[in-house]
């Protein structure tokens, strides 16, 4: 009897914990399920960089502008319509629409831009970077 109780004691205080773990998942994979084609990347360290500039129609323009090596993040204010979100070839000054990722509050550009235009409607805004 003493060992039958003891195995289910083993069993309940140690084996449910695990199983009970197995059923929860981290946010970015939650993430990854809901927007598949968002890739999570578990970076160590970025170098971040908020030398962004703006100018235009104030209902274009985000709160914030950063970005990463590989990366532009969008903040815009709460309930703002979203933008057409154009990159401009410093050279060409050919523009190409951008896809956007949603990862609230931010809106994500994957890959290097160093101009971009901001469209909706009749109203337009530039945002550039201006590297330090």
């Amino acid at each position: 009897m003493f060992l039958r109780s003891h195995r289910l004691y083993v069993f309940t205080m140690l084996v449910l914990p695990i199983m009970a773990g197995c059923t929860t998942q981290t946010d970015w994979l939650q993430k990854k399920r809901h927007y598949p084609d968002w890739e999570f990347s578990a970076r160590q360290v970025n170098s971040y960089s908020f030398a962004w500039e703006m100018q235009g129609d104030s209902q274009v323009l985000p709160l914030q502008v950063f970005s990463t090596q590989d990366e532009v993040w969008l903040q815009f204010e709460q309930g703002q319509v979203i933008p057409a979100i154009l990159s401009i070839d410093p050279q060409t000054q050919a523009e190409q629409v951008l896809k956007i990722h949603r990862n609230p509050p931010y809106i994500v550009l994957k890959g290097h831009y160093s101009q971009l235009r901001l469209r909706w409607q009749d109203k337009e805004a530039i945002v550039w970077h201006r590297p330090r």
